[in-house]
């Protein structure tokens, strides 16, 4: 079942409730208020099969998970989405299910940190809608170490996915993050109450992650019939990437048989190392191909003929650019999450260092 807590935005969840009715939605949920007595929350429009339920108090994010799995300890799966979330790919939860399984993690693309690097972790960072698999939160006691508010439950579920390589990231699942990180929403009272307790909250993770992670990741593996394997990654690159176009978050191809322009530019947060650009449009099948070369930063010329490829050495903290042409062959039509031009890096030994995308449409 999916859990949506909430505290202090009736209409933003609203509006996270209505994007999941616009695209489908054939899994179980509920809303969980989060000691708010506001009344408008009483009068949410939710998706057909989904709950309302009220803490009497306000326990903050983690703990509501907590409860939540305590209250439905028998559950085949658990998800997490949040109130500013915008749900954008249809079949979204169908997809996450079924990639979590049943001692697993699945994770969406949240357009936002999903994908980015987490130095000395696998996968990248773990945003967006996240599904957990029920015997994983069974096995490890919890769904986030106890004793958080708000923080520090992503970094144990990417430690447990670095150290079990039992986690799938759905990168074509669009899942928007509208947060006031990235400049998509306001900063309103929510936000300062979830992040008032990140130094206590950052207190209890570092002693959690001494004492009893090792445990934890153990338990998970015995259920999974092995053993953890140390986190045994060796200095690798580990790409920021940042895309820019002239309609920020697509690529506009002019016509049917036009070309469009955006530039990525980077910072490697890793170490040196050989890194390989590629793109391609994820699970769909769009009538588009993309060309890339690395830019000169100073005028946006490129250095080469663009290819479909581009291998380079990229230094730690070198920041080059790169300029993606995406030409059509038929008219795209504007759909956010389904019809995307993914960019990836990966490194010398073929693993994901690094990923950015934007949406593609044609306009003319």
């Amino acid at each position: 079942m999916w859990v949506l807590p909430t505290l202090g935005r009736p209409e933003i969840c609203q509006r996270a409730l209505d994007s999941i009715v616009a695209v489908g939605c054939t899994t179980a949920g509920m809303v969980v208020v989060d000691g708010d007595p506001d009344p408008r929350y009483r009068e949410l429009r939710l998706p057909p099969g989904w709950s309302r339920l009220e803490n009497a108090h306000n326990r903050g994010l983690l703990d509501t998970l907590n409860w939540a799995f305590r209250t439905y300890p028998d559950e085949p799966w658990y998800g997490l989405l949040n109130d500013d979330f915008i749900i954008r790919t249809p079949g979204w939860d169908e997809r996450l299910v079924a990639a979590a399984g049943a001692l697993g993690f699945a994770s969406s693309n949240d357009l936002w940190q999903a994908g980015q690097p987490a130095p000395g972790r696998v996968g990248g960072r773990m945003c967006g809608a996240l599904a957990f698999g029920g015997d994983m939160l069974r096995a490890l006691g919890w769904w986030t170490p106890p004793g958080l508010f708000h923080c520090f439950a992503d970094d144990a579920w990417e430690e447990i996915a670095t150290s079990l390589s039992n986690r799938q990231y759905l990168r074509d699942v669009i899942v928007e993050h509208w947060h006031a990180d990235n400049g998509k929403a306001a900063r309103d009272a929510t936000y300062r109450h979830a992040y008032g307790r990140l130094a206590a909250d950052r207190l209890v993770w570092m002693e959690f992650q001494r004492e009893n992670m090792p445990g934890a990741i153990e338990r998970v593996a015995r259920a999974r019939g092995g053993r953890a394997i140390p986190n045994s990654m060796g200095p690798a690159p580990a790409i920021l990437a940042l895309t820019a176009s002239a309609n920020p978050g697509y690529v506009d191809i002019p016509c049917a048989t036009g070309t469009g322009v955006f530039t990525v530019s980077t910072v490697n947060l890793g170490a040196d190392g050989i890194v390989t650009l590629s793109a391609d449009t994820g699970a769909a099948t769009l009538p588009l191909t993309v060309t890339i070369c690395q830019t000169d930063p100073a005028t946006g010329a490129c250095f080469a003929s663009p290819a479909a490829t581009v291998t380079i050495p990229i230094a730690a903290n070198a920041t080059p650019t790169f300029g993606v042409f995406v030409t059509g062959s038929a008219v795209i039509d504007d759909a956010v999450g389904v019809n995307r031009v993914f960019v990836t890096f990966t490194n010398a030994s073929g693993s994901v260092c690094g990923e950015t995308s934007v949406a593609a449409r044609t306009t003319g």
